[in-house]
């Protein structure tokens, strides 16, 4: 008996879903995806303008959500990918919400729906880790995608999450696409950096800036996940994050807390670097896998970037997350120069994008930032 021929981009998505050996690069560790909530909290505005241009007649099609990480961006971008996806039968008054025991929802959730393609960093099987960018070959994919006709006869969503993680070919290979869209077809583009957005994908779509929500949603869905986590950790771990649900998560996933305090603990010694100390908060960062290192680089940037903004200001801030915070980051800010910190800042975010692109080592790579924080303490 002969088995039913599926196209690839099915199938791969079919296998990227349903493998649990394969993380999905767009998952935050064991929690529910994006695609699988049914809620969102603190973005109905946004919610309102999509379907107000729907319903108006005049919806764009292509749509930028742009903010933040962790803010909701691809629950959102999957709520209106489900809404199109069920046209022209949503009842009349519906906005994005939609039952998850509905038929669209549940392929959606499995990436079942032959009317859905989305595009993100596909798994790397020789270093077992999600590859570093979306290859252009993927993106062409929506090329082909477009070309053939709705398998329902409605809409067509293409989501991609996120573009950020395009290089120059996956741009171009993109634009191609948004800017030839066949009738009934829809773009859902989430992006972190919309500084980095280029100008021609931004004139062709329809950009929303998306800001976080307030602290409590952050703080109760941090205690939902982490029921033991003390009031006052959770507190800070949503203040680190600045109100970002997604980033207070992964925080309390990879034990941003603590790895926070012995960073600050570290730099508080400045210009001492307590080396044995460092190599252990290194290896205490690398031990908790691809997580771990990008929550400590990012740990460290945004520390830089508080220090930056208080050395412009010539104030220290006001909140103190580990002991000594605050006096370890007025004394720097007298040490160094505007300039140099601002400096060391880009090369952290620099390092911490060469490191996953380039496989580099981490445990150096934290030991290398660190070293540039001494230095420019000495000055």
């Amino acid at each position: 008996m002969r088995g039913i021929a599926f196209p690839r981009p099915l199938l791969y998505q079919w296998a990227m879903a349903g493998d649990p050996e394969i993380p999905e690069s767009d998952r935050l560790g064991d929690l529910p995806h994006p695609r699988s909530r049914g809620e969102l909290f603190g973005h109905g505005d946004a919610e309102a303008r999509f379907v107000d241009a729907f319903r108006g007649g005049h919806l764009a099609h292509a749509w930028v959500l742009a903010g933040p990480r962790g803010i909701g961006k691809a629950t959102l971008a999957y709520r209106m990918a489900r809404f199109m996806l069920r046209q022209p039968h949503a009842a009349a008054g519906q906005g994005l919400d939609m039952a998850p025991g509905d038929p669209v929802f549940q392929r959606v959730a499995s990436l079942g729906h032959p009317d859905l393609l989305v595009l993100r960093r596909p798994w790397d099987p020789e270093r077992k880790r999600p590859k570093a960018v979306i290859p252009v070959e993927e993106v062409r994919r929506a090329g082909g995608f477009f070309a053939k006709s709705a398998g329902e006869g409605g809409w067509r969503v293409c989501v991609v999450d996120s573009v950020d993680d395009l290089n120059a070919n996956g741009f171009n290979a993109l634009l191609k696409a948004v800017e030839e869209p066949p009738d009934k077809s829809l773009f859902v583009i989430v992006c972190h950096a919309p500084g980095n957005l280029p100008a021609t994908i931004r004139s062709r779509c329809r950009v929303m800036n998306l800001r976080p929500p307030a602290d409590d949603v952050a703080d109760r869905l941090v205690a939902e996940h982490f029921p033991d986590l003390p009031h006052g950790d959770r507190r800070a771990l949503v203040r680190l994050a600045s109100g970002s649900p997604g980033q207070a998560l992964s925080l309390a996933m990879a034990g941003g807390l603590d790895l926070y305090r012995a960073m600050v603990g570290l730099i508080a010694e400045l210009p001492r670097l307590d080396v044995p100390a460092l190599h252990g908060f290194a290896d205490t960062a690398v031990r908790r896998g691809d997580d771990g290192f990008r929550v400590t680089m990012e740990l460290l940037a945004g520390w830089l970037a508080r220090l930056v903004r208080e050395t412009a200001a010539e104030t220290p801030g006001q909140d103190d997350f580990a002991p000594g915070e605050t006096e370890a980051m007025r004394r720097l800010a007298g040490r160094g120069s505007l300039d140099r910190w601002i400096e060391l800042w880009e090369k952290v975010n620099r390092a911490l994008a060469e490191a996953e692109a380039l496989n580099l080592d981490r445990k150096q790579v934290v030991l290398n930032a660190f070293s540039g924080l001494q230095t420019a303490a000495q000055s």
